[in-house]
């Protein structure tokens, strides 16, 4: 009887962990995605077209999008694209998180 409910327990949280590992490979690929797909976009709508050949520049290196001083055109359009992307990530995983809760309520003893 002992052994079988410790096995009940490391089945438990063996999925418990496999669950939690697929979760967090699909939320770094989702991440990942809206970061290459949408902050490049975002960065070329909002740079003034003087700056917006630094697109690629701004955007693979955290020192040139600080270089631009506070207060600028440029610096606030940076602002404004990472801003964007970083409300559409709080959007997406807010999201998902319901399906989480769904598993839970679910998730009674599925063996």
């Amino acid at each position: 009887m002992a052994s079988e409910v410790e096995q009940s327990i490391a089945l438990r949280f063996a999925f418990s962990i496999m669950w939690s590992k697929i979760g967090i490979v699909v939320g770094q690929s989702i991440s990942g995605g809206t970061w290459t797909n949408v902050l490049p976009r975002e960065l070329h709508h909002h740079l003034p077209p003087n700056l917006q050949s630094e697109t690629k520049a701004i955007m693979g290196s955290i020192e040139k999008a600080l270089s631009y001083p506070p207060g600028s055109v440029g610096r606030e359009a940076i602002d404004d694209a990472y801003s964007h992307v970083q409300r559409l990530l709080t959007i997406i995983g807010t999201s998902m998180l319901a399906f989480s809760f769904l598993g839970v309520l679910i998730w009674r003893r599925p063996w």
